[in-house]
């Protein structure tokens, strides 16, 4: 592992507990310009505001901007990417549990491979 994938192991790490997320649940490696992120996406123990989808879409829109990261793999026990947008995944039946998503007022769809 270089140097630059400790920074931005360390840059990403940021991102996340800036947004409350339990790093405890997440395994996070860059490697060159991948970044591979796996796990479950969780809040600290107190914190009562519960991940939304505008929250999830904001900390990967981030994560995504950084210099050293061009491609990002993510596979999550409860959130799906599902045709660019972020969306809970029901833990009961794993499936996309629709209910649960709050929209926002202004949406937006990206792409998380900055290849296409």
């Amino acid at each position: 592992m270089s140097n630059d994938d400790l920074e931005t192991n360390k840059k990403v790490r940021r991102v996340l507990v800036r947004h409350w997320i339990d790093l405890g649940r997440l395994s996070v490696r860059a490697t060159g310009a991948t970044l591979f992120v796996r796990g479950e996406l969780a809040r600290i123990a107190g914190m009562q505001e519960p991940l939304s989808v505008v929250t999830v879409e904001a900390m990967f829109t981030e994560i995504q901007r950084m210099a050293k990261i061009q491609r990002l793999s993510v596979d999550l026990s409860n959130w799906t990417n599902a045709n660019g947008r972020w969306m809970p995944i029901d833990k009961d039946n794993q499936q996309i549990n629709p209910l649960s998503i709050k929209s926002p007022a202004t949406s937006k769809t990206y792409s998380l491979d900055t290849n296409k």
